[in-house]
């Protein structure tokens, strides 16, 4: 039966071996065979199943300890595990940092001791894992045992995840089923590493963007304007409308149904509003929509008719014809409801009522709306997060981590560790 051993610890590195032997072998003569794999003589090894110590007494076998094929063994130094001393016996030995066999600290209050008296551990953990350096700094030995215990399962379920990957290469190469599974592993992991070097050189690419908001007045109201060049016309909800007290020029013949990712109900056009841009006055068209998602968009209708640029280097909207430039809004000017993506239709075409003039209504703001998730896959996120909050990080972290990470809880938990977020 094939085996999986993985060394952990300072003098071991943390390393996977495969070794192929009998369910009746000795565990004397596995370690043997360990000896000669990892260069731990024997008498230094600790194996350990399932959190248990893997003995060699009364000519133990690998079946007498209930190991079976294709298991996960831990090998162990004894010199890091309590100094010398049996794993959780209670020795700690010179080395406070020593694992026992279940992957916990030996000693809690010495690894706990060094926590306090490391300033530059301390500040690189309270980097990564705020929630872990705060059960250590205030002594929480069982946060600090469950968080560990939690990091151990993913390591763990991280090493099974390669077994099987490993089994997977040595399948039959003329098996469809085997090749197209080997070809999607290789495909995730090429998209694994383009995370990983965009996270390590270019770690902007996954910080928000803010959309494009400007200062205008419509009739006399103040309003945060959405800028959009891919929404053909110009759009207000009926609240917004109804503040702004155009609502008495709403033409109901143009009447409609706004399709897109959702769908709105047109409710008219009001053809000329009298819009405030920095000092300049312009009449706009506005056509009213009834769903209250976006309040007030300007679209490429009138951006088109007065020319406008949009000047990122100098963050401002511009325009010519009128000499005025107003600047685009940063996140701490907007409220809370703006600073996300923007909930209107993403196209919109009117469906004109019998008897009525047809308006070609055209597209509204592009890639603003995402399709609600499935269920299933909500839930599964929501079991992810916990988990990695489980861990000592924040649920904030948590979640920008599985979406980097396409819902892949292992490597979110593996980006978090290493400060990539």
């Amino acid at each position: 039966m094939f085996l999986t051993i993985s060394t952990e610890g300072e003098e071991l590195g943390d390393k996977v071996v495969q070794i192929d032997v009998g369910e009746e072998e000795t565990i004397e003569n596995v370690k043997c065979i360990l000896e000669a794999e990892t260069g731990v003589e024997v008498k230094d090894q600790v194996l350990v199943h399932n959190g248990k110590e893997v003995t060699e007494g009364n000519h133990a076998t690998l079946a007498t300890h209930g190991v079976k094929d294709n298991d996960l063994i831990m090998l162990l130094s004894r010199k890091n595990v309590g100094g010398g001393s049996r794993p959780g016996a209670g020795g700690t030995g010179q080395n406070p940092t020593a694992l026992g066999r279940d992957g916990l600290p030996a000693d809690l209050e010495a690894f706990m001791d060094h926590f306090a008296s490391n300033p530059a551990f301390q500040q690189q953990l309270e980097q990564q894992n705020p929630q872990f350096a705060h059960a250590l700094r205030t002594r929480n030995g069982a946060a600090v045992t469950r968080m560990m215990n939690q990091i151990q399962q993913n390591r763990r379920e991280e090493l099974k995840r390669k077994q099987a990957e490993l089994a997977l290469l040595e399948a039959d190469p003329f098996d469809p089923e085997a090749q197209a599974r080997i070809a999607s592993m290789i495909k995730q992991e090429n998209v694994n590493e383009n995370l990983n070097n965009a996270m390590e050189n270019s770690p902007e690419l996954f910080g928000n963007v803010i959309m494009l908001y400007v200062n205008m007045e419509v009739n006399a109201i103040p309003l945060k304007a959405f800028i959009d060049s891919g929404a053909q016309m110009t759009i207000m909800s009926k609240s917004c409308a109804q503040k702004c007290n155009l609502l008495h020029l709403l033409d109901e013949r143009w009447q409609g149904i706004a399709k897109g990712v959702g769908q709105s109900k047109i409710l008219g056009r009001i053809h000329s509003a009298p819009v405030k841009v920095g000092d300049k006055h312009l009449p706009c068209a506005i056509t009213v929509l009834e769903q209250d998602g976006m309040e007030f968009l300007f679209g490429l209708d009138n951006l088109r008719r007065y020319q406008c640029s949009i000047n990122l280097q100098s963050n401002n909207l511009e325009f010519p014809s009128l000499d005025v430039a107003v600047p685009f809004l940063s996140e701490g000017e907007l409220p809370k409801h703006m600073r996300g993506q923007p909930s209107s239709p993403t196209k919109k075409e009117s469906q004109g009522n019998a008897g009525a003039p047809s308006s070609n209504v055209g597209s509204g703001p592009a890639q603003t709306t995402a399709q609600p998730a499935p269920a299933s896959a909500t839930s599964e996120m929501d079991a992810n997060i916990a988990k990695l909050v489980e861990l000592g990080f924040t649920e904030e972290k948590a979640k920008k981590a599985l979406q980097a990470c396409n819902n892949n809880v292992d490597m979110a938990a593996s980006v978090l560790f290493s400060g990539g977020i």
